[in-house]
């Protein structure tokens, strides 16, 4: 049985990047399974293109651009007969989609989205649907290592392997220290999290009056929870005060970030389109 299971699309890939990009890719893929092995996991690497490999977990291999749908069944099978402790999606959604579901805030005459993409799903036992409720008990451990959207050549999703590779755990007290923020309209569910995760809410920053920019440090916690509002295709985080009259002041941009975090930093993101995945570098 395999400790962590890497799945992608070759075709999807190949698509993006020719086969030379690909052969620097698979290349980079060789280097991280050396690694976990060397940390004690068995990894394998599942093409979801492949007739050989999906026939050994009795699915039909996904063509190029096929449904969610079709690669919601497909990862099913992948972990269903593996069974690992990990599973990770390799590329953006241009090469495995996120899953299409339903917006249940949806309302025609607004600007909502009428679906709510993300890959909620893949961590599910639950079969294929758009129903949000259908996916409110993951039982699966799922991440995605995202190469950028539209890219033409794998110098990013090549760096992010490398990084994956030449990973070293921290000990658990570089990880006590917190950066919390919020808009000041939800702080109250914000200052519930960090209560119940780090024991207290005495960091939370609440904008307005907090930020864009923390000239203290303090972005520099390896831990950072932010609950704000975000934009499709934005690197801007804005915070919120006020119902009737509501003013949206940027909170936390890309902009200030870039030279103030610290490596190894693990943040939880609530805030619209916090993991759309997009060409941020030419956007």
């Amino acid at each position: 049985m395999e400790d962590k299971v890497i799945v992608t699309h070759r075709g999807a890939l190949t698509r993006k990047y020719k086969a030379a990009g690909l052969s620097k890719i698979r290349g980079a893929l060789t280097a991280l399974v050396a690694a976990d092995k060397a940390r004690g996991l068995k990894t394998a690497i599942i093409h979801l293109d492949d007739a050989k490999a999906m026939k050994r977990v009795r699915a039909t291999p996904v063509a190029d651009r096929a449904s969610p749908r079709a690669f919601k069944v497909a990862i099913d099978a992948v972990h269903n007969a593996l069974q690992p402790d990990y599973l990770m999606i390799l590329g953006a959604p241009d090469v495995v989609p996120h899953q299409d579901l339903d917006n249940p805030v949806f309302k025609p005459k607004e600007a909502d989205d009428r679906q709510a993409w993300g890959d909620l799903p893949y961590a599910c036992a639950a079969d294929y649907s758009r129903d949000p409720a259908r996916f409110v008990g993951p039982t699966r451990i799922v991440s995605r290592l995202p190469d950028l959207a539209g890219a033409r050549e794998p110098s990013h999703i090549v760096a992010l392997l490398k990084t994956a590779a030449n990973w070293r755990s921290r000990p658990a007290a570089d990880f006590t220290a917190y950066f919390g923020l919020s808009a000041v309209v939800w702080q109250k569910s914000t200052r519930m999290s960090l209560d119940n995760v780090f024991g207290n809410d005495k960091r939370l920053a609440l904008s307005p009056l907090a930020g864009p920019k923390y000239p203290k440090g303090e972005l520099r916690a390896r831990m950072h929870f932010i609950n704000c509002h975000g934009g499709e295709a934005s690197p801007i985080f804005q915070g919120q005060k006020g119902e009737k009259r509501p003013v949206y002041p940027e909170s936390l941009t890309t902009a200030t970030t870039g030279t103030t975090i610290s490596d190894g930093t693990v943040a939880a993101i609530e805030c619209c389109y916090g993991a759309q995945l997009y060409d941020s570098v030419t956007s």
